[in-house]
């Protein structure tokens, strides 16, 4: 593996754990509203905020909040 190939590979690496960090921040946002939510309107509005997010991205993490 060259240089330039792993400082990319890391550089992706880092991008999707940011992501995923926002995603857990912007659902604890969600959830501290008092407001109760279901999953789907979790991801409604989370899609609304132009952010990309599926069932499978956020089932796990609502485990793992809970």
């Amino acid at each position: 593996m060259t240089h330039v190939s792993r400082e990319a590979e890391y550089a992706e690496q880092l991008g999707t754990q940011m992501r995923k960090g926002l995603l857990v921040y912007c659902v604890l946002v969600l959830c501290s509203t008092g407001r109760p939510y279901n999953t789907s309107e979790i991801i409604r509005a989370l899609q609304g905020a132009s952010l990309e997010v599926v069932a499978g991205t956020i089932y796990p993490l609502l485990n793992r909040l809970s």
